[in-house]
């Protein structure tokens, strides 16, 4: 966190550490910081508000042989109506599962980047290729992007994936 120091420069603590592969952050609705990282999803909890997170809970954990830092899970947002999505890359296309917090999960393995969505605590995980009746659904086969990383739900429910290399579908 920087801070500015009455002119002088700026002072700099460190909210959180310990971090391996760390890939994006967002606010949930209600405030709560999240981090990707390669292998998983936590909540950064700082609650008495001094700057400093001194606890994180585990929304999301992949299981996997895959180790390379940047094809694993790493886009994350909110949509309007409450969910998290998570975007994965295509994990050197070895196999996987990804556990919510309730034991939901899903496996797979060699189909190419995805994207996940969950409930903010982790439970009812669900690939985002087997919602019904959601627009993304017609758009985004399993595996259609490598590593979608800007997967920001629009608030008709509609999320327009990017890859890592930019390129929108």
């Amino acid at each position: 966190i920087f801070q500015p120091t009455n002119g002088l420069g700026k002072m700099v603590t460190i909210f959180a550490d310990d971090l391996h592969h760390a890939m994006n952050l967002a606010f949930s609705p209600d405030g709560q910081l999240y981090l990707t990282h390669r292998n998983g999803v936590v909540a950064l909890h700082n609650k008495n508000d001094d700057g400093v997170s001194e606890s994180r809970t585990t929304i999301l954990e992949l299981k996997t042989p895959g180790d390379y830092p940047h094809n694993g899970l790493g886009g994350i947002a909110f949509s309007d109506d409450g969910w998290l999505y998570i975007g994965m890359g295509e994990n050197l296309g070895v196999e996987y599962t990804l556990k919510g917090s309730d034991g939901s999960s899903h496996t797979g393995g060699g189909e190419g980047g995805n994207v996940f969505r969950c409930r903010p605590d982790g439970s009812q995980l669900q690939h985002a290729a087997h919602l019904p009746g959601l627009p993304l659904r017609e758009r985004l086969p399993a595996g259609a992007v490598r590593q979608p990383r800007d997967d920001v739900p629009r608030g008709s429910g509609d999320l327009p994936p990017a890859d890592a290399l930019g390129v929108s579908l």
